[in-house]
């Protein structure tokens, strides 16, 4: 780190500004947040060159920081399960997909214009027990690469992974509809570890990212991914082996937790996946990341605590992790009815956190009631014992 900052120094880099560790989502965020405010960044990135790809894909409420990077968006989407099929919509916040090298692309085009923010690519950081963020000479230090670090789950709280692979599918006839996103489509076998569905992005009507994810509470998952992909792109749209390729492929893991994010990191502020940005019951991080760029942006480059959900939010995702990871084999029932019995513009509302308390009420009320009341029964049951002696 100290030869990371003397060569910034030698750069004419201000002591005052900001060096983030990692060039990813959260990292490119508050860099182009930061120089949009008037203030200096140095993005540091160990990698070079060609990086694994990523599709991002959110909401559209307005709080994205680069929304031209976005390529293709939805207002309707659909929810499968065996038979069962629901189609809803919210025209006035379409579902938009980012591709990561657009993203990168943009936010490299937004600094570059910019005096005050640089890219460092390359650069493998560690940070020193005698370098402490928020001291002279390192002012102010924002860790932003990858997920938290595996650390044990404390006593009354749920963890579950979502795993997820996902191919570019490129076919030799026309097979996707353009007109929905496939959210969740739920195949008749059941995953031996926990929720298992499939997710489609058509952006053509031969081309389209088909992805595999499950719900688990096993950290690594044994999942044949891409046999269950082979298989869902010839049982869903009769498409023999021959007659599709794959012309990209995507893999990660998102935990998904009700604990309280570390912070700060002895590397500095944690953003992203680090700091706890993805909902707990749904594992969407996007738009928590934009909004915590621009808060940290707005408050003249200060580390902001992680954004804190509502109460009644914090205790609905609490309830829904203990279902996912009690009772799996009842999740395609429940989102289906989940999301066939309300309007589509509260359920963006609830899944980007803008739900009023009459919309939570709705929400709980189209709940099946024993599955959940067993699971907020637990949820209650495994606090209190964590905190009683």
């Amino acid at each position: 780190m100290t030869e990371l900052l003397s060569r910034l120094r030698q750069e004419d880099f201000p002591r005052s500004g900001a060096v983030v560790l990692g060039g990813g989502c959260a990292g490119l965020a508050l860099a182009v947040a930061l120089v949009e405010a008037g203030g200096a960044v140095a993005v540091v990135e160990a990698r070079t060159g060609d990086r694994d790809e990523r599709t991002w894909c959110y909401w559209d409420t307005g709080q994205a920081v680069m929304p031209e990077a976005a390529s293709r968006s939805w207002d309707r989407w659909e929810v499968r399960a065996g038979a069962g099929r629901v189609v809803a919509s919210d025209a006035a916040h379409p579902y938009r997909m980012v591709r990561a090298r657009d993203y990168r692309a943009v936010a490299r085009e937004r600094l570059a214009r910019s005096a005050t923010g640089r890219i460092v690519d390359g650069v493998r950081v560690s940070v020193g027990a005698d370098e402490r963020p928020g001291g002279r000479d390192v002012p102010r230090l924002f860790d932003a690469r990858g997920p938290m670090p595996s650390v044990a789950v404390p006593a009354g709280r749920v963890l579950l992974h979502q795993r997820f692979v996902g191919q570019w599918i490129r076919t030799t006839r026309p097979v996707f509809d353009t007109a929905a996103v496939t959210l969740m489509d739920f195949p008749e076998s059941r995953a031996p570890s926990g929720v298992r569905f499939f997710y489609v992005l058509p952006v053509a009507a031969d081309l389209a990212l088909v992805e595999c994810t499950v719900f688990s509470a096993v950290e690594h998952v044994s999942e044949p991914f891409r046999r269950h992909i082979a298989d869902y792109v010839r049982s869903r749209w009769g498409l023999d082996p021959g007659e599709w390729q794959v012309e990209g492929q995507e893999a990660g893991s998102i935990p998904m937790t009700d604990a309280p994010a570390p912070w700060p990191g002895r590397s500095g502020v944690p953003l992203g996946l680090r700091a706890g940005a993805a909902r707990p019951s749904t594992g969407y991080a996007y738009t928590r990341i934009q909004l915590a760029a621009r808060r940290i942006a707005s408050a003249g480059g200060r580390g902001a605590p992680p954004i804190r959900d509502p109460f009644r939010t914090r205790v609905l995702d609490a309830v829904f992790l203990r279902f996912l990871r009690d009772q799996p084999h009842r999740a395609p029932e429940v989102f289906l009815r989940l999301f066939g019995r309300l309007p589509g513009p509260l359920t963006v509302r609830f899944l980007t956190e803008r739900s009023t308390l009459r919309d939570d009420l709705r929400l709980v009320l189209a709940l099946p009631k024993a599955p959940f009341l067993r699971a907020a029964a637990t949820t209650a049951r495994e606090r209190l014992r964590a905190v009683l002696p």
